[in-house]
């Protein structure tokens, strides 16, 4: 897949977490562990929200629960898939097709998406904490700095290709854009807002939208996390794609 295909994209058993997790609350409808490279993930298919915390190195961690910022936002990328017990998780989709499964989870402003075809898993995570995250399956990661792209593939006939762009506007132009975007994601994809994380000016919201297009055997993903603090909208485009049958 081209970089010019990219910028074309219209609008062990029983999964464990590396650290000890306390749950403190599930809101979801769990449907069972699927199997996939690395081990299992369970499968969510209704809309959750985990009030967790994450025991790490003495100190409490929250992933999703209180806003991220912008200057503290990673980019991270797996061949394995991530336990759910590690974010807060707003809202998600499961996608199916007969070539490949993926589910969307968005958490605060940061989203992850994982995407699995007979066992073989590639997963995208956006962060403002990577040290709680495990090391075992991390392929890369990078801050959010200006516009970045990165291409994988991989032996087992899976590819993965990146563009990211950290979007600084002036006053003006982010109402606008903030208005804009706002009102296209109101009918299509997954949008999430945080009216709790309000700044002075309450007109503008803070929100997380990720859109995207399922092919037969490429997933298409766009995702906003949107800044009003920093006037700044962090954009991702990625496509995966099964470019063979597994060997």
């Amino acid at each position: 897949m081209s970089r010019a295909a990219l910028s074309s994209i219209p609008l062990n058993k029983q999964a464990k977490s590396h650290r000890p997790v306390k749950l403190a609350r599930v809101c979801s409808k769990y449907t069972g562990p699927r199997e996939c490279q690395g081990g299992y993930y369970p499968v969510i298919i209704e809309r959750f929200c985990v009030d967790k915390a994450i025991e790490s190195r003495g100190y409490i961690v929250e992933l999703g629960q209180t806003i991220q910022r912008v200057a503290d936002l990673k980019f991270v990328l797996y061949r394995r898939p991530l336990h759910p017990e590690l974010f807060c998780i707003h809202k998600n989709r499961h996608l199916s097709r007969p070539a490949y499964q993926a589910d969307i989870w968005v958490m605060g402003l940061s989203h992850a998406v994982t995407f699995e075809s007979q066992g073989r898993c590639i997963t995208e995570v956006t962060t403002d904490d990577i040290e709680v995250l495990p090391q075992n399956g991390m392929v890369t990661s990078f801050q959010f700095r200006g516009e970045r792209d990165h291409q994988e593939e991989f032996d087992d006939g899976t590819q993965y290709i990146l563009s990211t762009q950290v979007e600084r506007m002036t006053q003006n132009l982010f109402h606008a854009s903030h208005r804009d975007l706002l009102r296209y994601a109101s009918s299509r994809g997954l949008l999430v807002d945080f009216a709790e994380w309000v700044g002075q000016d309450e007109s503008l919201v803070p929100f997380t939208f990720i859109d995207w297009e399922a092919r037969d055997r490429e997933l298409h993903v766009r995702s906003f996390q949107v800044f009003p603090t920093d006037f700044t909208i962090v954009k991702t485009q990625s496509i995966f794609e099964i470019t063979s049958k597994r060997p």
